[in-house]
């Protein structure tokens, strides 16, 4: 129910880039207080250090009074040309807010990165992306960036330009001091997209959840807000010293679940309701970092979060796992941040039962011979592996092979032929092969590729006569995902063969092979948090 809420297209893109811009502007720094949950709104010290480093120039230091209007920090916005980058100033680094230095930047479109950079004129309604999973619209009339969906009719007149107020680096970088979080909703539940808001009970601040993200550099910034069925993995950098490895609170697997609990549902800022709360739950207890021979062990290196949610866009339940590892003290750690949204409501069965039609593993395999239905067999085996008469039957999706030695004093190369195929295919091969299961199952054509029969062949001359058998089946699962069935597609019985003289002066080994063969295709997952 909720993905659907996200093609109405009008109403979602004013809302989501209104929340985005606030986002961005308002909850781009947070203050400093006793709660020391990196996850939340308050960040440590040695976080905020990386961010008064982000707001300097390229040259990393500054001079003069720190502006105290948001909007003077990056007052430069330089001109994009074809020809040259003329705001490329320094080589081989990206120049804050410069569009055109792709490659210093490492990234291709930098309008994603930088305000103020020209934007493409794109008609009609647009969303981010993602949250598009299938538009059953004339592709005409639909334009797609690298991060919007855009539609419009064939009569639009309005043109719109990509919206300026995604949260982008530059809007960021600034020295004023950071305006209390507060976050509006008009509606009791989380829309996809919305930011999730947070509660420290050991200090009563509200706050967002953070996902820490790469800025220009790798480094970690702390900023970046979890957004609701936005379900991603970010990677980033945080530099060990010695200092960090015990008071930095990004490195300790506490700091992103203590005391820290999550709104069910958005709540103004002056009326938390602790019934509408639900704790972060640690899956393991884990140990703070510490320093052992220019070492630091034990220090946070993945962070995952899973919040499950129900239908009615509610959060449910929250849980957290954190992955330590050993650093060497003066390197570099590469963190890995996830926040994974899955429902918490499994899907409804349909109103009747859907009979269990298909093969389970290990069942036997049935075929129909001249109209009767019996299992399908291949040749057993016996204690001296002396080819017998002994059959065993197809188990299904089992590969099996089997092998005996084979003597005859058969002086007459059809009754060679006649003995050996005996054992291997047995009476005879089936005409058709039981599908799925049950009393009146499909059937399915069985292709068979004997041994050629020369009628001048002589024992003298050589029999041409089989010697390995191989069966192969193919299956796949069809219907529903959730309830699947396997089915035997078809098989095929394939004989090698070659030339013996006879009698045989030395016994010969015979072999016969099944091989199931997986042929399901599986459809593409839908992009966002799941499909219908």
């Amino acid at each position: 129910m909720l993905h659907r809420q996200c093609c109405c297209l009008p109403f979602i893109f004013c809302f989501l880039f209104g929340i985005l811009a606030q986002t961005d502007t308002e909850f781009g720094t947070t203050p400093n207080t006793a709660s020391t949950v990196t996850n939340g709104e308050t960040v440590s010290s040695a976080t905020r250090s990386f961010e008064v480093t982000d707001g300097m120039d390229s040259t990393g230091t500054t001079e003069g009074p720190l502006p105290q209007d948001p909007t003077t920090a990056l007052s430069v916005t330089p001109a994009v040309t074809t020809d040259v980058c003329v705001c490329d100033l320094t080589p081989n680094f990206c120049d804050i807010g410069c569009c055109c230095d792709t490659v210093d930047c490492g990234v291709d479109n930098l309008t994603s990165v930088f305000t103020g950079c020209p934007q493409k004129a794109i008609s009609g309604d647009c969303i981010e992306k993602w949250m598009m999973f299938h538009a059953n619209v004339d592709p005409s009339f639909v334009t797609v960036t690298d991060s919007l969906f855009c539609f419009h009719s064939g009569d639009d007149k309005v043109k719109v330009l990509a919206p300026d107020h995604l949260p982008v680096l530059a809007d960021s970088y600034h020295f004023s001091p950071p305006k209390p979080t507060s976050v509006g909703h008009s509606q009791l539940f989380y829309r996809a997209d919305d930011v999730i808001q947070t509660y420290f009970s050991d200090s009563s601040v509200q706050g967002l959840l953070r996902q820490p993200s790469p800025g220009v550099t790798s480094l970690c910034l702390n900023r970046n807000p979890a957004r609701f069925l936005r379900s991603q993995s970010l990677s980033c950098t945080r530099m060990v010293t010695r200092q960090s490895c015990s008071k930095d609170p990004n490195l300790n697997a506490l700091s992103y679940f203590s005391n820290l609990k999550l709104s069910k549902i958005p709540q103004p800022a002056k009326e938390q309701q602790l019934e509408l709360l639900i704790p972060v739950l640690p899956l393991s207890a884990w140990n703070a970092p510490s320093e052992q021979k220019d070492t630091c062990v034990d220090v946070a290196k993945k962070v995952e979060f899973i919040i499950t949610y129900t239908d009615r866009g509610e959060l449910h339940n929250a849980t957290v796992n954190v992955v330590l590892a050993p650093v060497k003290i003066d390197q570099l750690l590469q963190q890995v941040h996830s926040i994974q949204f899955k429902p918490v409501t499994p899907r409804k069965s349909p109103q009747q039962p859907i009979p269990l039609v298909g093969l389970r593993v290990g069942a036997g395999v049935f075929g129909r011979f001249d109209g009767a239905v019996e299992p399908v067999t291949i040749m057993g085996t016996s204690q001296d592996d002396v080819c017998s008469a002994t059959r065993e039957t197809i188990l299904f999706a089992q590969n099996t092979i089997k092998g005996c030695t084979f003597s005859s004093s058969a002086t007459d190369c059809s009754e060679m032929r006649h003995q050996i195929y005996q054992i291997l295919r047995g009476t005879a091969i089936p005409d058709v092969m039981a599908m799925n299961s049950g009393s009146e199952p499909d059937w399915t054509r069985v292709l068979k590729q004997e041994c050629p029969i020369n009628l001048e062949e002589t024992c003298d001359s050589g029999c041409v006569l089989p010697y390995l058998l191989s069966v192969q089946v193919l299956w796949a699962r069809m219907g529903l995902l959730h309830l699947p069935q396997s089915y035997i597609l078809g098989a095929k019985y394939i004989f090698q063969c070659r030339k013996f003289k006879c009698p045989l002066m030395s016994p010969i080994t015979l072999t016969t092979e099944v091989a199931f063969a997986d042929m399901t295709v599986y459809p593409k997952p839908f992009q966002g948090f799941g499909s219908t």
